[in-house]
């Protein structure tokens, strides 16, 4: 069974304080929320050593409004035991 860990850290302004721990790890990555300069920013999110990582063919585009779920979804589904 998979697990995840979740950790209170204490607060900094700039994610890149706890970022610079994780930067060389398999699969890290930040998601910065812009705060304080951004009025709308919550949360920032660190993450690292993905279980599937999904990456779009030469082929592919961005902009196939039909598909562009399709992909990331069937990984959530092969990832996450069926309820």
């Amino acid at each position: 069974m998979l697990t995840c860990h979740l950790f209170a850290i204490e607060y900094h302004a700039d994610p890149r304080h706890y970022f610079s721990q994780l930067h060389a790890e398999d699969g890290a990555v930040l998601l910065d929320s812009g705060k304080p300069n951004s009025q709308r920013g919550r949360y920032d999110l660190l993450s690292a050593w993905p279980l599937a990582t999904i990456t779009p063919h030469k082929n592919e585009s961005h902009s196939c409004n039909n598909c562009q779920h399709a992909k990331p979804r069937m990984t959530l589904n092969c990832l996450l035991p069926a309820a």
